[in-house]
This record gives C-alpha cells, sequence and structure tokens, in this order.
C-alpha cells in the first residue's frame, strides 16, 4: 500500500492491552440452492478525521484470504479487499458473504472436499483469525485500528460568529474537559436502542423466517485499482491502544433470521467475550486505559465533521433487506 518499509508502528508497552469488541450481522443472499451469495463492502468513519492528509488511524482490514492496509480519511472510506499483482498494481476488491452448510454460531470445521472445493473456486476456507476461542472460520472480517499522531489543531479562543453552530449544553468545566454522566448517557442510549428494536420486532414480525448459515467471506468481483496510501510516512500516537473490531457474518435466504439462529448468533458473541481477559462496557475503570476526557475541541472537531462531511446516509432502516 506504499507505506514506508522503515515505519514501525508497533509500541511494546501500548500493544500489551488491547480493546476488541465482537459485533454479528445477517446478510440477505440470492442464488441457486447452495450459492446463494451478495457482495458488499464495509465503511469506515472517524469524527476526528477531516483530511485525507491527517489520518487518525492507519486501518487493517483482516480476513481468512489475507489483508488490506488502508487510512481514515476525508467523509466516509469504503474497506475493500486488496491483492498486489506482479508489477506491484493494488487492484481493490469487493466482499462477497456466500451462504454454506455451516450452522449459525461458533467456529467452522470444514471436510477436506469442502476446502478443496472453496480454493479451487478462489474462495476463503476456515482459518485460524482473532482470538484463540475464535478458532478456526471464514465469516469473520477483523479491522485493527492503529492510532497515528495527527497534527495538532489551531487553538480556539472563542465559540462566537461563524456558519458553524453546535450544541454545548453539556456542563463544561473551565480547564476544557466535559463533565459528563457517561452511565445515565449509556443507559439512555440503550433505552432508545431497544425502542427502535421492538418497533423493528413489529414491522418484521410477520415475515418468513429464512434458511440462516455462517457466511463464507471472500475477495469478490475487483472494483478499481488503487495508488496506495495518502501518508506513508505515518507516526504511531504515544499513547493510545489499538483497537481491533471483529463482525461475525452469517447469510440468510429467503427470508428474515430465525429467533433461534439470531440467539445462537448472540450466544456466540457472549462467549467470545467471556473468553477475554476482562469483560465490560466502555464505561467501565476496568477501560480507562482506551478513555481520555472530552474537551470542547473535540466537540467542535466533531461537530465539524458531522456538519460537513456526514457519514453516508442509512436506507431502509426498519425493514430487513433482500437481495
Amino acid at each position: 500500500a506504499g507505506l514506508d518499509s522503515s515505519a514501525d508502528l508497533s509500541n511494546p508497552e501500548l500493544d500489551a492491552k488491547c480493546s476488541i469488541r465482537f459485533q454479528t450481522t445477517f446478510i440477505p443472499v440470492d442464488g441457486p440452492d447452495g450459492c446463494g451469495k451478495l457482495e458488499f463492502a464495509t465503511e469506515a468513519y472517524n469524527y476526528n478525521t477531516m483530511d485525507d492528509a491527517d489520518p487518525r488511524n492507519l486501518v487493517l482490514l483482516c480476513t481468512s484470504q489475507g489483508m488490506a492496509v488502508q487510512q481514515d480519511g476525508r467523509g466516509t472510506k469504503k474497506l475493500f479487499h486488496h491483492a498486489v499483482d506482479d508489477s506491484g498494481v493494488i487492484h481493490r476488491y469487493w466482499l462477497e458473504a456466500e451462504e454454506s452448510r455451516h450452522h449459525v454460531g461458533g467456529e467452522q470445521r470444514e471436510t477436506a472436499e469442502e476446502r478443496a472445493d472453496a480454493l479451487a473456486r478462489g474462495k476463503a476456507t476456515s482459518s485460524v483469525i482473532g482470538t484463540r476461542a475464535m478458532g478456526q472460520r471464514f465469516n469473520v472480517l477483523m479491522t485493527i485500528q492503529v492510532p497515528l499522531q495527527q497534527r495538532r489543531r489551531p487553538q480556539r479562543k472563542c465559540f462566537g460568529g461563524g456558519k458553524m453552530a453546535m450544541d454545548l449544553s453539556w456542563n463544561f468545566q473551565l480547564d476544557g474537559s466535559s463533565d459528563l454522566d457517561w452511565e445515565l448517557i449509556e443507559k439512555a442510549d440503550r433505552c432508545k436502542s431497544r425502542s427502535r428494536s421492538r418497533d423493528r420486532s413489529r414491522k418484521c414480525a410477520r415475515k418468513a423466517a429464512g434458511r440462516s448459515s455462517a457466511a463464507r467471506v471472500s475477495r469478490g468481483s475487483e472494483h478499481d485499482t488503487w495508488s496506495g496510501l495518502t501518508v506513508t510516512s505515518a507516526t504511531r500516537n504515544p499513547s493510545e491502544h489499538v483497537t481491533v473490531t471483529v463482525v461475525i457474518y452469517n447469510a440468510v435466504k429467503g427470508g428474515v433470521p430465525s429467533a433461534d439462529d439470531v440467539m445462537a448468533a448472540i450466544d456466540d458473541l457472549e462467549s467470545l467475550y467471556r473468553a477475554c481477559t476482562k469483560t465490560g462496557r466502555l464505561v467501565d475503570s476496568s477501560f480507562d486505559f482506551m478513555k481520555q476526557p472530552l474537551k470542547v475541541d473535540d466537540m467542535i472537531a466533531i461537530s465539524a465533521k458531522s456538519a460537513f462531511q456526514p457519514p453516508s446516509a442509512v436506507v431502509g432502516f426498519d425493514t430487513f433487506p433482500t437481495a
């Protein structure tokens, strides 16, 4: 991807501890029996990155077929699978989710015939990826965010004037740090989430349950060629830890996921969390190493990103998609 070969983004002290989060999703697929599939791409949106030349994170997209190196940037960035040809050109590919014969939840142990067939078709095979408790899987995308040193933002002397507006109704202290009740905010968010979930459940209650399986996540069709990273001589942030996000993909065909499959997916997540050294919520004191006080300047930067580089709009958020 063009990263300077002399760049060392490791930090033994910081890298001894990281934050990891597990997520799961069901992707609707369509096609002949046993061959239902859908191409897709994940997106990255970082509130702290306004410019491609000043990324907040180096982003590693890891699959059982390899790793792609990218960076945060302006607006929203799609994360593609990468492959480099013999002449050094970087080709970017969509990701493909394909139904399988493996059930939702847990690792995928393939037979020799399954593995040989997948390799012959250029598809992903079940491999060791992520934490030890995850075992061998072909339905995982793992994103590793390595925090980079950004340029210092100019200090703001006042809040008046200009076209940008923001809500400063939080109780900010004079030193610029915020006195937010994070536990109260998190509880409110959970209540909103439960309310939205109940509304969506009622709307989807009449839909037939489809057949769900662990999705084989592979390299799909080619999207384009890429010139590489904007910043090739990056420097590691000296005080921030790596964040790992593991997304487990399931395919559903002919309807919506059944209650049993949803529960199996949740049980899978819970078992992976229990296998970690520590579990809890970001608000807990045990995760203080991943947090720092929210400053007024941070709020202004977040508001600017939201106003001038908003994330992609979510279409059909209240309806389960169909292939």
